[in-house]
């Protein structure tokens, strides 16, 4: 399994943030909510392939979401992608 380290040493698979990638440019969102619990959605959107690999992959995907760059790295000024529920 290969992966990748994000600033802060993060380490995600290779494979769980392609797939990220590849829902998020389907119009698939990711959120974690006050419980902790990933949300993923429109569930219009979530086709039955795509559901069965979110599932798979969920606690990964989770680690994605709430990753937060490090303050003073180039990413400071905008958003993570895969932000946290009730980030702007």
């Amino acid at each position: 399994m290969n992966t990748v380290t994000l600033k802060g040493g993060v380490s995600v698979l290779t494979d769980v943030l392609r797939l990220c990638w590849d829902l998020e440019a389907k119009g698939i969102q990711f959120a974690i909510d006050d419980d902790g619990r990933l949300l993923v959605g429109p569930a219009s959107l979530l086709t039955a392939g795509r559901l069965q690999r979110r599932q798979a992959a969920r606690h990964e995907i989770a680690r994605i979401v709430r990753y937060a760059p490090p303050l003073g790295s180039a990413n400071e000024q905008a958003p993570w992608k895969y932000g946290r529920a009730g980030a702007a």
